[in-house]
């Protein structure tokens, strides 16, 4: 994410071979690396990601009518996402905290975007055929409230395409924080001390996520797509993978 040239690299291995503490690192990185500026907002980086949600869903070979992505932040990938599946800035819907790790979030253009307190959704029942939450479930204490709202905004058969580390050890539970820490400070230019008193994390894995989508009624659908299966799993140090959920209409029986 971030390019660093000889000298800057042969600082940091210095700073971790000191074993000072991490605020005073943090403290050291942002002397060694100033105004780092962030691709988390850019049209490359959101088209990139919605490209890859796309190739997830595409095997499903339904159409899509009104889209929502939970836990938007800037909406840079939703509205991409969105275009991908064909539709207009009405019918393609974000929301988010008014802030995360303190900071603000302004949405982008092109979208709808509003508010929430994280577990209720300013919708009504039954409103959209197709939901994302991407990297928003680790850091909700309430998973299962928020999985049973996204359930009642969801059309019948409609489907959510989730996004989670697939974390099963306290070493890639620190690896997670650390990328959070390293780019709020870094980037969005938050304290040690201010990171520490914001961030909250949950240990999330698909089997974790499997529980909490039966529990709320939920089946899952299978991917096929061995980029995503295998390379993209196999290759992330943080352990990302996709499931897509549905809620089936049920079934009637009839008396004769």
């Amino acid at each position: 994410t971030y390019k660093l040239n000889e000298e800057t690299v042969v600082k940091i291995k210095e700073l971790i071979n000191s074993k000072i503490s991490d605020n005073l690192v943090i403290t050291k990185l942002t002397e060694y690396i100033p105004k780092i500026t962030s691709e988390f907002d850019s049209s490359r980086r959101g088209k990139k990601f919605a490209d890859e949600w796309f190739s997830v869903i595409k095997t499903t070979k339904l159409n899509f009518t009104k889209y929502l992505d939970v836990g938007s932040n800037t909406g840079s990938i939703t509205v991409e996402f969105g275009k991908n599946l064909g539709l207009n800035k009405d019918s393609i819907h974000g929301i988010d905290l008014d802030s995360f790790s303190t900071q603000k979030i302004i949405p982008v253009k092109g979208f709808d975007f509003q508010y929430y307190n994280g577990l209720k959704i300013p919708f009504n029942d039954n409103t959209f055929d197709i939901i994302t939450c991407s990297m928003v479930l680790h850091h909700v204490k309430y998973q299962s409230i928020l999985i049973s709202d996204i359930r009642r905004v969801l059309k019948k058969n409609g489907i959510i395409l989730i996004k989670e580390h697939d974390s099963k050890s306290e070493s890639v539970d620190n690896l997670i924080k650390l990328e959070h820490l390293l780019y709020d400070t870094l980037s969005l230019g938050l304290s040690y001390n201010n990171f520490s008193e914001n961030y909250y994390f949950r240990q999330t894995n698909k089997s974790i996520l499997k529980n909490i989508m039966l529990e709320n009624g939920f089946t899952q659908i299978k991917i096929t797509d061995s980029f995503i299966l295998e390379k993209y799993y196999k290759f992330n140090p943080t352990k990302h993978f996709y499931h897509i959920y549905t809620e089936p209409l049920p079934v009637l029986f009839l008396t004769l």
